[in-house]
């Protein structure tokens, strides 16, 4: 059974660390961190809005294996595994 991510932890696997992430969007090094916790209007694991597209932004160039909707809502283990996995050559 695969476990659910939050969109912060999604983008920490993929991107990085918090404080790369806090480099991407022009944070303190430690700014983010507070996204772990809910605030009024955004529950706990969820990025704003305007550093998600930023975040998506740095993916799409650098053509990560990134949805954005994963920098929305979150993504399964599976499906973050699944993007992650070399690709396999055909034969």
């Amino acid at each position: 059974m695969s476990e659910t991510f939050t969109p912060l932890e999604v983008a920490e696997r993929i991107i990085g660390g918090i404080p790369v992430l806090a480099v991407i969007c022009g944070l303190d090094a430690k700014a983010p961190y507070h996204w772990r916790r809910a605030a009024q209007g955004r529950a706990a694991g969820y990025i704003p809005i305007n550093r998600a597209g930023q975040l998506w932004r740095y993916c799409e160039a650098r053509k990560l294996p990134m949805r954005p909707e994963w920098l929305l809502v979150g993504a399964t283990s599976d499906e973050v595994e699944a993007a992650l996995a070399p690709p396999v050559a055909a034969e």
